[in-house]
């Protein structure tokens, strides 16, 4: 069993606001993403099959009103008043086992990749550390003992650059914290990790979003914290393909591009609710690029989806091993179609112009993807593509992805 847990009993006082903090926006989606779920859909994501949200006296009602659907999420309040007082309240309310793993996030908290899954991997007490601004006070590695850290200090000559801001333990740790007096004894969780030996996990950019200025770096940032893609497709068949690469080249700044030409894309999905579909895109006949093999979760946002691609090495290519291989991974087949791909790369985005047939007629789609997380590129593409580019018409976009839309013509034909 894994467990995940978020402390939630902070009263917010550097932001006063009328809600909880954590509940403020993420950036970068087309549909009310709280902060929050930042951690929660990483943890989620990492295998975890309960979280428990730790509140204080009292429940926070935005934040169990938004996860009432959702039986996966659980809230307690929290009687002991400090940091690892949470610690105690979920050791007292939680009937764990010892082999079980626990995972500690922050509600308030953008950090880069997902390192819970790696934590996971590795047994007893593992802290997950990134860089922080010098003026954050933290629990900071000591330079002279990396493996002690200087409690809820700001950035100076005798402490490391890093600071944790995650966590994972094994139920052992925890009823250890217990029996030694540790939860009783302190208050922060960063001293009672120093009486332990821990494995370090490293992360990069980790902002605090539990001030104004933490919370407009995020806001100014162009870095993509969702481990999601951000992109746009536009029906377009009304451009010519050849319009297209003009277009590209003469206002969108292109550095590279190529095309992938009569590549089959072989659609499967399985018993997963949360994966939309699995794809294997063979090299194609022009110019063979690698083929490889992506997974995209379901999400009905625009904008924001997962997509994990693993590229599959041309000299290793076999069609008909890599279908059964999907067979054998109980991947189920739903079609394939043939699909010429154009493809230019700018430093903010990837734009293509998909072609394929569905019962005989051609389907064109324009796909912005982008590079750097700010929807201006996007605002300002379709500008310049109104103006510049015959046959687009911004009013055609679609939320649809291809395999929505190819399932659909086979759905009802």
């Amino acid at each position: 069993m894994i467990y995940g847990i978020i402390p939630v009993g902070g009263k917010g006082v550097r932001l006063s606001l009328p809600y909880p903090k954590e509940m403020l926006p993420q950036k970068n989606f087309d549909y009310y993403n709280p902060v929050i779920n930042h951690t929660v859909e990483k943890m989620f994501m990492a295998g975890t099959d309960v979280i428990y949200m730790v509140h204080g006296r009292e429940y926070k009602k935005e934040i169990v009103e938004y996860y009432a659907d959702n039986s996966k999420v659980l809230h307690i309040t929290q009687e002991s008043p400090s940091f690892s007082g949470v610690l105690q309240d979920f050791y007292e309310k939680v009937n764990f086992k010892e082999t079980d793993k626990i995972l500690f996030g922050l509600p308030d908290s953008i950090y880069d990749k997902n390192p819970f899954i790696e934590m996971l991997n590795i047994p007893s007490i593992v802290c997950g550390l990134f860089i922080s601004d010098n003026n954050i006070k933290a629990d900071r590695p000591s330079i002279e003992d990396e493996g002690r850290f200087q409690v809820k200090v700001a950035k100076n000559e005798t402490n490391s650059d890093y600071f944790w801001g995650v966590l994972k333990f094994d139920g052992r740790n925890l009823n250890n914290f217990i029996d030694a007096g540790y939860l009783s004894k302190f208050t922060e969780i960063g001293d009672i990790l120093n009486h332990y030996v821990k494995t370090y996990v490293y992360g990069k950019d980790y902002v605090d979003l539990g001030t104004w200025m933490g919370y407009n770096k995020y806001l100014n940032s162009t870095k993509n914290f969702s481990n999601t893609e951000v992109e746009k497709k536009y029906f377009a068949n009304d451009v010519d393909i050849d319009d297209f690469y003009d277009f590209c080249h003469d206002y969108m700044a292109v550095k590279d591009h190529y095309s992938v030409k009569e590549t089959t894309d072989y659609y499967f999905t399985n018993n997963n609710s949360n994966i939309e579909f699995i794809r294997y895109r063979d090299s194609g006949a022009d110019e063979p690029r690698n083929p490889n093999i992506t997974i995209k979760n379901f999400n009905n946002s625009q904008f924001n989806r997962f997509e994990l691609t693993i590229p599959v090495l041309v000299l290793l290519e076999n069609t008909e091993d890599i279908l059964h291989f999907m067979s054998l991974m109980g991947a189920k087949f739903n079609f394939s179609v043939k699909v010429d791909a154009y493809i230019y790369t700018t430093d903010d985005c990837v734009l293509v112009i998909y072609s394929f047939y569905l019962g005989g007629e051609k389907v064109k789609l324009i796909e912005i993807e982008l590079s750097k997380m700010d929807f201006n590129i996007i605002s300002n593409f379709e500008n310049l593509a109104s103006h510049h580019l015959k046959g687009f018409d911004v009013s055609n976009s679609t939320n649809k992805s291809k395999f929505q839309l190819i399932k659909e013509f086979y759905d009802k034909n």
